[in-house]
């Protein structure tokens, strides 16, 4: 496919005669692109084009406004999709765009990826004949700044075009998720690190559970897409234990859940069907938090950030003595950085209710009957491992037969 065939229109803003370009897929946030935009402007070297790839929800016409009444000291040019793809394909795309017009070098950019340091850009580009180097990510939520990484394939990561040309492009057909991961693992290129940074965004806790559907997704398409060994035996692992509680503890969804997710692995089923296939189905089980089914349960609210920072151990010790306090009582969980403390939650919990956005609560775990629960836990687990074995057993030879060959993708 080429550039043009991707978007519905291209439109240019001062754009410059340079060899660097930032791509920046943007779906849905107009206040990530402003501020992102804000901060370029403060960058120490200015001399590159911003491609703004607009998903098909975004306000374009509300942007090409802004752009119209104010001047960037660099090129900005906007490309609307034509179709929705995905961050894989905003990506793709940004790409596509800079073999075809020639660009030499590429600083791939998530919207809610923020330059903060102004010698960012400055000093990817003065390493610019690395040809591939990145920079130091600083995770943040709440606040809090998580320990800083090497950052990944759209943190701010340089490349040269001869890194697109040597290994592809984004697997387009992923749509979300495992994306950077699979692009990571397939440039074996090792990078050139400076010490400037950039922040993100940690998702961490409440906020998957406010994604849902697209966390299943994530899990799904990270054990369809990743080669490493190690991580797919974690990965599955994981993903087996959570579909089992989901099974047993969940409401009718959970159950729903359950049954797609294992056809949809042992398919080899990944991005936008799967993204259709997988609405979990929930949104009868959300309530207000005006809903009498919250009064007098125990609130569970952390508000330490630092959590997501501490050993395995600690957080293994921590999940134990919260989930065994938790026996058929009603939980109501207002914010937690664990996406498995939530679970194991409901596996003892009569109820767990789970804040969503705003002032709605998702009923996660249901065990209103003590008889019926007392006999799942048993049922859980005889059940567990022997779906765990069977998963394993059956996934790992579709996943050897049917792994997509995507050295050099989108380069035809």
């Amino acid at each position: 496919m080429k550039f043009g065939e991707l978007v519905s229109y291209a439109k240019e803003h001062g754009k410059k005669d340079v060899q660097l370009l930032v791509v920046m897929p943007a779906f849905a946030s107009y206040e990530n692109v402003q501020r992102h935009l804000a901060l370029l402007q403060k960058q120490s070297f200015l001399d590159f084009n911003v491609l703004l790839v607009l998903g098909v929800p975004f306000d374009d016409m509300r942007l090409q406004k802004e752009l119209a009444g104010k001047k960037y000291p660099f090129g900005i040019i906007i490309a609307k999709e034509n179709e929705r793809r995905g961050c894989s394909g905003g990506f793709f795309t940004g790409q596509k765009y800079a073999l075809e017009n020639w660009y030499e070098y590429v600083i791939m950019a998530d919207d809610d990826c923020m330059p903060v340091d102004e010698k960012l850009v400055e000093n990817l580009y003065a390493n610019r004949e690395r040809g591939y180097v990145t920079c130091r990510v600083h995770f943040v939520v709440d606040g809090y700044r998580k320990a800083a990484h090497v950052s990944g394939p759209t943190q701010y990561s340089l490349y040269s075009v001869g890194i697109f040309k040597k290994y592809g492009l984004y697997y387009l057909p992923l749509f979300h998720g495992a994306d950077d991961g699979e692009y990571m693992e397939r440039v074996k290129e090792k990078s050139f690190q400076i010490e400037n940074y950039c922040e993100h965004p940690y998702i961490a806790g409440m906020r998957l559970f406010a994604l849902f559907d697209r966390s299943w997704l994530f899990m799904l398409q990270a054990l369809v897409i990743i080669k490493d060994a190690r991580a797919l035996f974690y990965n599955l692992a994981q993903l087996a234990l959570l579909l089992c509680i989901s099974l047993f503890f969940l409401p009718a969804y959970g159950r729903r859940l359950f049954a797609v997710m294992t056809r949809l692995l042992l398919t080899h089923t990944y991005g936008k069907k799967a993204f259709e296939s997988i609405k979990t189905g929930y949104a009868k089980s959300i309530v207000d938090e005006s809903s009498s089914l919250l009064k007098g349960a125990f609130v569970v609210d952390e508000k330490q950030a630092g959590y997501i920072d501490m050993g395995a151990g600690a957080k293994v010790a921590g999940m134990l003595k919260e989930t065994l306090c938790a026996w058929r009582k009603n939980i109501v969980v207002r914010n937690t950085y664990s996406f498995f403390k939530v679970f194991f939650l409901c596996v003892l919990a009569r109820k767990v209710h789970v804040r969503l956005e705003g002032k709605k609560y998702l009923l996660l775990g249901s065990n209103e009957n003590v008889l019926v629960h007392a006999l799942k836990m048993p049922l859980f687990a005889l059940f567990l491992p022997v779906y765990m074995l069977l998963l394993f057993a059956l996934f790992i030879p579709v996943k050897l037969l049917r792994q997509p060959k995507i050295l050099g993708y989108g380069l035809e």
